[in-house]
């Protein structure tokens, strides 16, 4: 379980496959921050598995208010592919995480209950494989300040574990950086007695 302020992911593509009853089962697991990036592994595999009978999905990116999650049974009957691919992530107590089931049909039915079995079984057979790790919940920062406090400024980010992402020097520098919400509040007393109250906040 995460502490507060983190949240757990996969730090790592891992991959599963079982058989139930002739049909094959593909898991693929990956780690993911964005929508756009979990489409970009998805996207492919349609092309990559072209002999695959059906490509499922589900991911659950984000933490409380601002999670988001979805799921995808591709031509499966309704909830017995996407969203118990999603379970065995939520099980796991895992998000930023994006897992694909490819199946290939083996001639024999398996029923709805054992169908959404299956795909749990795959989903949840990679994720055991695959390495948990625990990373901080942040919040983009914007700020500018006197050029001459950069290297003040600079230590002062790495001391609270944010991670910078820009920066650009003109009249004044602007930094964009990401920082841990439990240290957001130290931090901005901090920058505001190392710039003697010269930092703007956009």
């Amino acid at each position: 379980m995460s502490k507060s302020g983190t949240f757990c992911t996969i730090s790592t593509r891992v991959q599963n496959r079982i058989e139930v009853k002739g049909s094959r089962f593909l898991a693929l697991a990956w780690p993911v921050s964005t929508e756009a990036e979990a489409k970009s592994h998805w996207d492919g595999l349609s092309k990559k598995f072209s002999d695959a009978t059906h490509i499922c999905y589900a991911y659950r990116i984000g933490t409380g208010s601002e999670e988001t999650s979805r799921t995808f049974d591709a031509g499966e009957p309704n909830f017995t592919a996407g969203k118990p691919i999603l379970n065995a992530i939520t099980s796991q107590e895992l998000t930023n995480t994006l897992v694909a089931v490819v199946r290939w049909f083996g001639g024999t039915k398996l029923g709805k209950a054992n169908l959404a079995k299956a795909y749990r079984m795959a989903a949840e057979g990679a994720l055991r494989q695959a390495d948990k790790i625990e990373k901080f919940i942040t919040q983009k920062i914007v700020l500018q300040f006197e050029p001459d406090k950069f290297n003040l400024v600079q230590s002062l980010l790495q001391k609270y574990k944010a991670e910078l992402l820009s920066k650009s020097f003109n009249t004044n520098c602007r930094i964009v950086a990401l920082v841990p919400q439990t240290n957001l509040s130290t931090l901005k007393e901090r920058l505001k007695e190392i710039t003697a109250g010269k930092v703007v906040w956009e």
